[in-house]
């Protein structure tokens, strides 16, 4: 190189690498303690608060069996972290379990227990499994590296090393490790809230593997198919599971998906283990291979059986409300053909359909009120007999019954004839009369079990008999032997009419209202 090119105009600062540079970063571990530059450990810690952000102390793990190490390494981190120290691997372990450390600093030559086995100990353990682990060693050779990471060491630092590399490489994992858990917290919470979710809303998460058939199903999956938590699902448990007469659409409807890429949604019952019929609503997609071949298939599970339940019985109530919307239609137009046959004029005709209409409305009031599950059998009479029950003319006695829905009507339509006749040729006719009704649950003779009614009439002008049965009267005599199977005796004296009623037990059923078991009754008189 010619002379004039070599010559150096100016000074440059180089880094230094040479045996003094080392040697003077060793000396300050030396036992004297005047040879620790404290002021060299201030400047450089102080440097280091003002660029971190303001956050909760960490807590640092020092394991090194040389005490002055230990005491320069705590007093160089101690003005940012929580310092802990210890002599060797052992009380490290011991210290962990008594606090989980935000990060572990750890020499690799310790007796009792040294860096490496803390490292395998602290791996195996899933409670430390992730717990950030720094191994200090002045072993420099590149095998020494290598075999502390892989032991498990998040990192390797070689001594002699400078303040401000341990202050970065130990801010560097203090904050990936917080990262970590900030991680770890959101995901539980968000796993939380999602089974929380599933848990409400009656669905649960499953992945098919469409090449092994392999089945792994979430908690809340297994809880929709009635399963145990513990149990290992499969797919041919799950088949086992499906309706039989369902099996066979699940799999082709399943196939189909697969084979036409499109999404699997299917409806189909379950038997649970302990023979309980489910209703089941699952919906899924398919990966595919880059060559076209099915992998696997994820999807959701809903839990529909209230859905199903309660279509069942809208259904159900559909049919019964067509059934007897079609009954009350023919009623209406028998009563009005029977009506105008036994009417003198068009009069006395509305007059007559109007009261048997309205007696039909006010019991189908009642019908809906119950929801056509049964009707009060007291309020029943006071409903039918409330136009002409006044001035104390009534006397109203018996327990308390719920007449079945079917029975209802006919038990109506017979109670306001009887109150109609009393009303226009009966007691009630002049004024003076008084009639009573009282029912009973018979106990013995031919009406054992049976519902008796007793309808009684005195006081009113004498009965004159007719050659000629009118509608009212066939309703009364007629109505309940034929819809209920009941018997019927109609009686007319003179100055009484009677008429006894005797309906079949399967059409009431018992109310806990009143003590009937000891057969007391109530009356009032209206």
């Amino acid at each position: 190189i010619p002379a004039e090119h070599s010559a150096a105009k100016r000074a440059l600062p180089s880094t230094p690498l040479g045996a003094p540079h080392f040697v003077e970063e060793a000396l300050r571990w030396l036992p004297e303690a005047g040879q620790v530059d404290e002021r060299g450990i201030v400047h450089i810690a102080a440097a280091q608060c003002q660029n971190a952000a303001p956050a909760e102390r960490a807590h640092i793990l020092l394991a090194d069996d040389n005490a002055d190490m230990r005491e320069y390494v705590r007093r160089l981190l101690a003005s940012q972290y929580e310092v802990e120290v210890v002599a060797d691997g052992g009380a490290a372990l011991s210290a962990i379990a008594r606090r989980k450390p935000d990060l572990v600093l750890s020499d690799i030559m310790m007796p009792h227990l040294d860096g490496m086995e803390l490292v395998s100990r602290l791996r195996a353990d899933p409670q430390t499994n992730t717990l950030p682990i720094i191994l200090l060693s002045a072993l420099a050779g590149e095998e020494s590296r290598v075999e502390g990471m892989q032991a498990g060491a998040d990192d390797y630092l070689i001594k002699p090393f400078s303040a401000r590399e341990l202050f970065a490489r130990v801010e560097a994992h203090v904050k990936i490790a917080r990262l970590r858990r900030n991680a770890e917290r959101a995901l539980r919470d968000e796993q939380e809230r999602w089974q929380l979710a599933a848990h409400v809303g009656r669905f649960g998460q499953w992945h098919l593997d469409l090449v092994t058939r392999a089945v792994d199903l979430s908690a809340s999956c297994k809880a929709i198919f009635g399963l145990p938590l513990e149990e290992q699902s499969s797919a041919e448990r799950l088949y086992s599971l499906i309706h039989a007469d369902d099996r066979e659409a699940v799999v082709t409807r399943l196939n189909e998906a697969v084979e036409t890429r499109t999404a699997y949604d299917v409806e189909y019952r379950v038997i649970w283990p302990d023979g309980s019929l489910h209703w089941i609503n699952s919906r899924g997609s398919a990966t595919y291979a880059p060559d076209g071949a099915a992998l696997k298939m994820v999807g959701v599970t809903l839990d529909i059986t209230e859905r199903k339940r309660g279509e069942e019985r809208l259904r159900m109530l559909v049919a019964e409300l067509d059934h007897r919307v079609k009954n009350v239609l023919a009623c209406v137009a028998a009563v009005a053909k029977h009506s105008r046959d036994s009417s003198k004029s068009a009069d006395e005709f509305l007059e007559v359909v109007n009261g048997r209409i309205n007696a039909l409305a006010n019991t189908h009031a009642l019908l809906s009120r119950s929801r056509w599950e049964g009707v009060s059998l007291r309020e029943l009479v006071r409903n039918e007999l409330a136009f002409c029950a006044k001035d104390g003319n009534a006397q109203i006695e018996g327990p308390e019954f719920s007449l079945a829905a079917e029975a209802t009507q006919p038990v109506a339509m017979v109670l306001h004839e009887l109150a109609t006749n009393a009303t226009k040729y009966g007691a009630l006719s002049n004024g003076h009369g008084r009639f009573s009704i009282r029912w009973r649950k018979a106990s013995r003779g031919r009406s054992n079990g049976k519902l008796v009614f007793e309808w009684r009439e005195s006081g009113g002008p004498p009965v004159i008999p007719s050659n000629s049965t009118g509608y009212g009267t066939s309703v009364i005599c007629d109505l309940i032997p034929y819809e209920l199977g009941g018997v019927v005796d109609y009686k007319l004296a003179r100055d009484v009419a009677i008429c006894r009623l005797e309906i079949p037990a399967k059409w009431l059923s018992k109310q806990a209202t009143q003590s009937t078991r000891r057969h007391q009754s109530s009356a009032r008189a209206w």
